[in-house]
């Protein structure tokens, strides 16, 4: 067993007898994630014939389906579309714009989520925790998501504003320097909007032949952040536990859901959280979802649970 660690941990509830190896994240509110012993029991109910996990998109009866446009060309000029009043349809309505301010320049910026639970929405770990952009006050301030928000709409914000009450960041993005492949996070918000949004199914995957999705809120439409747009791609290099693809993408869309359009088994799971551009001019990455810490979480962290105490987290 390693030795318990210095500050910040003494705001976290560690468990004595419980390796440090055993940690997958942590929470704003103290909470700790570990490893569990079971959990592959839970995940087998979901793999099919092929051994893949697939966990299916939750879409409410009342709730429009998109009717996909056809595939645009992968590669050329910027080929994303605008989302008009379609943003009342799943999967949109599922996508999130977060809102927050970084509690060390107090500058309202944004990024983008999906939810997966009814009140669970996943986004990238750099909106909820960055170190290394903001040294002395790593931790974003408590978000504001406003699902299906689209100011090119007839109903731009329809499902309203949900209050975060709590996060979830990997222990290895906190404590072992930001890498890629653990940069996606969880918010859980007060209340359950994912009954009336409808939920993304997630997935794994070891090859993609189709069109990839992404869409999200980028800065260089919508200097305000509240124009949604998506846009078709296709994965231009595979890591195992990063996807590369080329879909064009901006800032303020860190955190969008990447999926396979029109994959048949599984039609809205996401194969991916998008991060960030490589810097090559090509192509774009993000996190695969084949984490224990997402499958534990969602499965463990499902219900809605009310707190009332914010507690930062504080790197020193």
């Amino acid at each position: 067993m390693q030795p318990a660690p210095e500050e910040p941990f003494s705001n976290f509830r560690f468990d004595p007898s419980r390796p440090f190896e055993e940690v997958l994240a942590l929470s704003s509110t103290g909470e700790v994630l570990y490893t569990s012993k079971d959990l592959e029991d839970k995940l087998e109910a979901n793999r099919n014939a092929d051994g893949i996990v697939e966990i299916q998109s939750l879409i409410p009866n009342s709730l429009l389906i998109q009717t996909n446009p056809e595939p645009l060309e992968v590669i050329g000029l910027d080929e994303r579309f605008a989302i008009g009043n379609e943003n009342i349809e799943f999967p949109f309505s599922a996508i999130v714009n977060l809102r927050f301010s970084w509690l060390d320049t107090g500058s309202p910026v944004w990024c983008t989520g999906w939810l997966v639970r009814r009140s669970s929405v996943i986004t990238a770990a750099h909106c909820l925790y960055d170190a290394v952009a903001h040294p002395t006050e790593p931790t974003s301030g408590k978000v504001t998501a406003y699902p299906g928000l689209n100011s090119l709409s007839d109903n731009p914000s329809p499902y309203g504003s949900w209050t975060e009450f709590d996060r979830w960041v990997p222990y290895e993005w906190i404590y072992n320097g930001q890498p890629s492949i653990w940069d996606y996070g969880v918010v859980r918000l007060i209340g359950t909007i994912g009954d009336r949004t409808g939920l993304f199914g997630f997935r794994e995957f070891n090859q993609i032949n189709g069109f990839l999705e992404l869409a999200g809120y980028p800065f260089d439409k919508d200097s305000s952040g509240q124009q949604l747009w998506s846009g078709y791609g296709g994965v231009t290099n595979l890591e195992p536990r990063l996807v590369y693809y080329s879909n064009d993408t901006y800032g303020g869309e860190s955190g969008s859901p990447v999926w396979e359009n029109g994959y048949p088994t599984c039609q809205f799971c996401c194969i991916a959280v998008h991060s960030r551009a490589t810097g090559d001019g090509i192509s774009s990455n993000g996190p695969r979802v084949t984490s224990y810490f997402l499958y534990q979480l969602l499965y463990e962290r499902e219900e809605f649970r009310l707190y009332q105490e914010f507690l930062p987290l504080i790197r020193k």
